[in-house]
C-alpha cells in the first residue's frame, strides 16, 4: 500500500486536492486494516494441519499463507505442519 502521487504531465499532476498529511494517515489506516485481518485469517490455520512449500527460513502455502518452519527445514522441500500460534510475519508451525 503506498500513498496516491501526481506524475508530471499527466491530467492530474496539478490539481491533487488531498493533502499529503492525510494521504499519509489514509495509508496508515489501510495498513492497520490489512495487518488486522491478516492476523484473523492467520488464526483460522491454528490447530490445523497443511502442507506448506519451504521458500526459505518460512514456508508458503498455495493461498500465500506465511507459515513460519524450523530454520534448518531445507528449501524446496513440502513439509507437513499444524498451526501452533501466530506472529506479527505469519503462522508459527508446530
Amino acid at each position: 500500500m503506498f500513498p496516491y502521487s501526481p506524475r508530471p504531465g499527466t491530467v492530474t499532476a496539478l490539481d491533487d486536492p488531498v493533502p499529503a498529511a492525510e494521504k499519509k494517515a489514509r495509508a496508515a489506516r489501510l495498513r492497520a486494516l490489512s495487518h488486522d485481518a491478516c492476523l484473523a485469517r492467520w488464526r483460522t490455520k491454528i490447530g490445523c494441519e497443511d502442507l506448506v512449500l519451504v521458500d526459505r527460513p518460512a514456508a508458503v502455502r498455495d493461498d500465500y499463507c506465511p507459515w513460519l518452519v524450523d530454520p534448518a527445514a531445507p528449501v524446496g522441500e513440502l513439509l507437513r505442519v499444524r498451526g501452533a500460534a501466530v506472529s506479527d510475519e505469519g503462522v508459527l508451525a508446530a
